[in-house]
């Protein structure tokens, strides 16, 4: 590209006299900024391209609460290459402060919110190109959601970091033993003090969830889908290399704008099938299983379940991170070489498509060339695992898509251990609350289906994750002798015998869900991609002939427009 050309959609609000209200703007933020507007303007044209740089800090979110200082140092690089990068803040959600109450109902809708926040940046702003910093779950997926929209201007995704473990009693402690702890306090495994500890110390700073979870999670697929700095999964958020990754987005930007590598070029299919394997690969959220069902949407490719399970039957986990293993994510970056570690080894062995273009103008292969090699074997660091010994043969995941409770949709599950069927008993609730309030009252049975309804999409409204209750079920004494199916998500941090989730169609859309009754059977076998209610066609039919659809929500409000608008789990839960 020309440099007259890298300014081709800033330059109607930086090279038209015309448009004064325009240049005052323009110099405002300049001043405000320490530049000199009048040397701006004075200079000849073509004038300086005009950068959006969006990111997602709110003070809610301590994962997000670094970026505003990471996008400085974006902002500073642009200008030293003759660009002029601003700031926007699109908007963010944290959910681990919203687990569990009605504020959950938001999370899910959050994302397209700020995916809405970087496209409105992007072409509102009159941007000739984005740089976004992202941290914590939905946040992270959106910027890449919203870049299968924006077809003429090139992005560079920055992720905040991973938090550093906390520590108590003198080991490290995390989110998940967070979750986890009243659970082992109710079953008398820690004292009302040992809780407190564990829940005050868990945190430590900026980052996402330092753990496979949904933010590290997300961050390894846009990694894999080439639209990342690879690096940046991995590098703690308080890390001093953070820094310089926020430089090298400023120089990838400049790149892909000098030679037109737009998104649509890098999101291809097999861009889509990289970030399917490396989320196996990693042991990951079931979260990213519909944000990458989303970017396929928003990039025009046809993803579905069925190819999932295809991925999942061939990629191992060999990452010992937890909640699967036993390490965190700043293990990764210390012992293993981080991401493009990983990377490189898994290419190497065939698990990932190296040809696929990345943000840095070269392959997935070049740009993890120089990455560590790992090594295996006694002495050696034991975060990735080689594939001949890995910590799962195949995926943590199983695709349900067979079977009347998923006819016409689907189902994520994930499960704890290889063994990959379960018959059980149905013991439905209405919502999660219902559910722990059973838990509580100790009405969960060995062989249990615990059937939770609800919490879907549409019937949520909002699809809330379930942490509370699979944190209960986890820390049972039967943990390994009962299962969830629910219409409702996970968290990353979730873990127990197996977990049925994202299951469509909802009851709210007529699903046969919605007709399970308590002492049903249920068969689950994720081998075939079954799950099948065992109950007579002929009482089906008369329990569907007494079915009754929930009232929507009324008025307009974000819920009930979410409602309204949101597509099944096995879409991507896309708004159209």
């Amino acid at each position: 590209m020309s440099p007259e050309r890298l300014n081709k959609h800033s330059r109607v609000v930086t090279e038209d006299p015309r448009n004064g209200q325009n240049r005052s703007m323009i110099s405002n933020i300049l001043r405000l900024q320490g530049r000199d507007p009048y040397e701006f303007f004075s200079g000849p044209d073509p004038k300086p391209p005009l950068i959006g740089i969006g990111e997602t800090e709110t003070e809610w979110s301590p994962c997000n609460g670094h970026l505003r200082d990471l996008a400085k140092i974006v902002e500073e690089e642009l200008w030293q290459r003759g660009m002029i990068g601003i700031i926007d803040s699109v908007g963010g959600f944290n959910d681990a402060h919203t687990m569990a109450t009605p504020g959950m109902r938001y999370s899910l809708p959050s994302r397209q919110i700020t995916s809405d926040g970087f496209e409105k940046m992007a072409i509102g702003f009159n941007t000739d190109g984005w740089i976004a910093l992202v941290d914590c779950d939905k946040t992270v997926p959106s910027p890449v959601i919203s870049a299968g929209s924006i077809t003429d201007r090139p992005c560079v995704v920055v992720y905040g970091g991973t938090i550093k473990p906390g520590h108590f009693e003198g080991r490290e402690i995390d989110i998940g033993d967070s979750v986890e702890s009243a659970g082992n306090f109710a079953a008398g495994r820690i004292d009302e003090q040992q809780m407190m500890g564990i829940q005050v110390e868990a945190c430590p700073g900026f980052g996402g969830c330092g753990m496979s979870a949904t933010s590290f999670s997300s961050a390894v697929v846009n990694a894999a889908l080439g639209m990342q700095i690879i690096s940046s999964a991995s590098t703690p958020a308080e890390d001093p290399y953070k820094q310089e990754e926020c430089r090298l987005a400023a120089q990838y930007l400049e790149r892909l704008m000098r030679e037109e590598i737009y998104p649509q070029q890098i999101v291809s299919r097999e861009a889509i099938l990289n970030g399917a394997k490396a989320l196996m690969l990693c042991g990951g959220s079931t979260n990213c299983v519909m944000h990458l069902l989303a970017i396929a949407q928003a990039f025009e490719i046809d993803f579905s379940y069925h190819d999932f399970q295809e991925v999942a039957l061939e990629c191992p986990v060999i990452l010992n991170m937890r909640p699967l293993g036993k390490y965190s994510a700043i293990h990764l970056h210390h012992r293993a070489g981080g991401l493009p570690a990983l990377f490189k080894y898994a290419i190497a062995e065939g698990l990932l498509n190296g040809d696929c273009l990345t943000i840095t103008g070269e392959s997935l292969r070049a740009s993890v060339a120089e990455a560590a090699d790992l090594k295996f074997g006694s002495g050696e660091q034991d975060v990735v695992l080689p594939v001949a010994n890995p910590l799962y043969q195949s995926g943590h995941l199983r695709f349900l898509t067979r079977g009347n409770l998923v006819e016409g949709g689907g189902a994520v599950v994930k499960f704890k251990t290889d063994n990959h069927t379960f018959d059980g008993t149905a013991r439905v609730y209405e919502n999660e609350d219902a559910a722990a309030a059973g838990f509580a009252a100790g009405e969960f049975r060995s062989g249990d289906v615990i059937v939770v309804l609800g919490e879907g999409p549409a019937g949520g409204p909002g699809m809330r994750e379930l942490l509370r209750l699979t944190a209960l079920m986890y820390t049972s004494e039967i943990s390994d002798e009962i299962v969830l199916v629910t219409v409702g998500r996970l968290s990353g941090v979730s873990r127990a015998r197996a977990l049925v989730v994202h299951l469509s169609p909802e009851e709210f859309h007529g699903g046969l869900i919605g007709l399970v009754k308590t002492g049903d059977s249920i068969r689950i076998d994720g081998s075939d991609g079954t799950i099948e209610l065992i109950v007579d066609e002929a009482e089906i039919e008369a329990r569907r002939s007494a079915w009754k659809r929930p009232a929507p929500l009324p008025g307009n409000g974000r819920l009930a427009r979410f409602q309204r608008h949101v597509q099944p789990a096995d879409k991507g839960c896309i708004e159209i």
